[in-house]
């Protein structure tokens, strides 16, 4: 049994470090371009499994390259991904994370299964000590009604 159950968004972030925009039309090329896991269910359940919290995870994703190594990235960080859902010809969600030499920042989403999650009644009745709902206004399929009454379920 997990202590902590964390549900919520997963994906993948592509940060742009500062740079000049290109023009309209135009290319730039940037010196680097970092690619790490995120989301906030994500980033909550590798923490606390870090910690030595036995930590499980809900959300979905696509059965795609992004959402395979999200899924490895967690097990080998000791998350428990059973309730991990991945959907077959879906994309994972990604954020494209761009900054200026101003340091303003751009950020451009890609919902991708978020906008499908659901969360199966027998979620309710995993035993754990802590229920963590993590971003819901990132999982367009149960926000906000169905995450509320949610809440008030699990209170």
């Amino acid at each position: 049994m997990p202590k902590l159950i964390v549900v919520g968004n997963c994906g993948v972030d592509i940060l742009v470090p500062p740079h000049d925009p290109p023009p309209a039309g135009g290319c730039a090329q940037v010196d680097d371009l970092q690619m790490n896991i995120g989301g906030s269910a994500v980033n909550t359940a590798i923490v606390a499994s870090r910690l030595g919290i036995s930590t499980a995870i809900m959300g979905v994703l696509g059965d795609d390259f992004l959402g395979q190594q999200i899924r490895s990235a967690l097990a080998a960080d000791g998350v428990d991904t059973t309730r991990l859902r991945m959907l077959p010809d879906r994309t994972s969600p990604m954020t494209l994370i761009e900054t200026d030499r101003k340091g303003e920042q751009r950020i451009l989403q890609h919902p991708g299964t978020n906008s499908e999650f659901a969360l199966d009644p027998m979620a309710m009745r995993v035993p754990c000590n802590l229920f963590h709902l993590a971003a819901p206004e990132r999982l367009t399929g149960i926000w906000p009604h169905k995450a509320v009454d949610l809440v008030r379920k699990l209170k």
